[in-house]
C-alpha cells in the first residue's frame, strides 16, 4: 500500500477547505439575492461598488420525462460521456483549525 505524499495530504486539505468556503459563500449569495428581491425594488438598487438590477422572464426547458417511453428508453438517444469526480469530507475527529493567515503556494 502506498501512503499517499504529504503535498497530496495538502492538496485534498485544500480543497475540502475551498470547497467548504464556496459552500458558505453560496449560502450567503442565496441570502443576499432574497433580500434583494423582497425589497421589491421598482429601478436598479445601487451601492457603492455594485448596481443591482433585478430582471424578470421566463425560460424554456425541455422535459424528457414526458416522451414515450419508447423514445426516453431507447439507447440511440442517449450517449455516454467519461467523468472524473474528486469527492472530499472532512475526517472525524478532526476539529476545524482557525489559522491567521490563509498561505497559498503555486503547484
Amino acid at each position: 500500500m502506498t501512503l499517499p505524499s504529504a503535498k497530496a495530504q495538502y492538496l485534498a486539505d485544500a480543497l475540502g477547505q475551498v470547497r467548504a468556503e464556496m459552500k458558505a459563500l453560496k449560502a450567503r449569495e442565496e441570502a443576499l439575492r432574497e433580500a434583494l428581491l423582497e425589497a421589491r425594488a421598482n429601478a436598479p438598487i445601487q451601492g457603492e461598488r455594485f448596481v443591482a438590477t433585478i430582471r424578470r422572464g421566463t425560460r424554456r426547458s425541455f422535459d424528457a420525462k414526458s416522451l414515450p417511453a419508447a423514445i426516453r428508453d431507447d439507447p440511440r438517444y442517449w450517449k455516454e460521456t467519461a467523468s472524473c469526480t474528486v469527492l472530499i469530507r472532512e475526517r472525524a475527529g478532526k476539529a476545524e483549525r482557525e489559522d491567521d493567515i490563509v498561505l497559498v503556494e503555486p503547484f
